[in-house]
């Protein structure tokens, strides 16, 4: 991605047109480039709040599991003495 934004900006600053124009070129690729990047940050804080949903579920259930199994020992003890 890199060399493709290096290559983007020296073929502007190199192609023959007026000082303004460059400096539009170069602000409305930088908005683009601001754009793109910011959509992937949204993308990639949603992807790690839907894993973060998922393991609290996760973690949720497995403590309940943990629970009636401790509660059905206990009850087991209880009913042994």
């Amino acid at each position: 991605m890199a060399g493709a934004i290096v290559g983007g900006v020296l073929a502007i600053l190199f192609a023959p047109a007026k000082g303004s124009e460059t400096r539009a070129k170069l602000a409305d690729g930088a908005r683009d480039l601001s754009d793109d990047i910011m959509g992937q940050m949204k993308r990639e804080a949603d992807n790690l709040r839907e894993k973060a949903e998922e393991l609290k579920h996760m973690a949720e259930t497995k403590m309940e599991e943990v629970k009636t199994v401790v509660k059905q020992k206990a009850d087991a003890m209880m009913h042994h003495n």
